[in-house]
């Protein structure tokens, strides 16, 4: 774990979320399942973000501006720097099956793609392309608390 200054090499606008890119400097990408903490500008409290790419010398996050927080890092434009801390968290060396997996999240196990609760069960099973034909938009799914059981 290592907090550090990092540069914004680019911040672009990928469907309804921000792609943001920033040098990787000295911290390490970590390992699947881990985060790092981003202090958005002019914010008290860093923002908790999940790593989704890491090229060479770069560490990439998508964000979705849904507060003041996000929506600061959302607008940060190449060469602003923020400070980042991480890799947090205990990571999962498994490998891939091409299928979702259940997280931990408000008490219960859920698919993060459908947020169908696991119940106890196996995780979801729905390949990751049928996901991506179900749901069309990130943002007109229903919250899982909406949703019948």
């Amino acid at each position: 774990m290592r907090r550090e200054r990092l540069s914004v090499v680019a911040n672009e606008q990928v469907g309804p979320v921000h792609l943001l890119r920033v040098t990787r400097g000295g911290v390490d990408p970590g390992v699947p399942g881990q985060f790092f903490m981003l202090e958005a500008p002019g914010r008290l409290l860093p923002r908790p973000m999940s790593l989704c790419l890491a090229p060479r010398g770069e560490l990439a996050f998508l964000i979705d501006a849904i507060g003041s927080g996000t929506a600061a890092l959302c607008e940060l434009e190449c060469g602003e720097a923020i400070h980042v801390l991480g890799p947090l968290g205990t990571g999962s060396t498994s490998t891939w099956s091409g299928r979702c997996s259940s997280v931990a999240g408000s008490g219960s196990l859920r698919c993060p793609t459908c947020r169908k609760p696991s119940g106890g069960r196996p995780p979801c099973s729905f390949p990751l392309d049928r996901h991506a034909r179900l749901r069309s938009s990130y943002r007109t799914a229903r919250p899982a608390s909406s949703r019948p059981s």
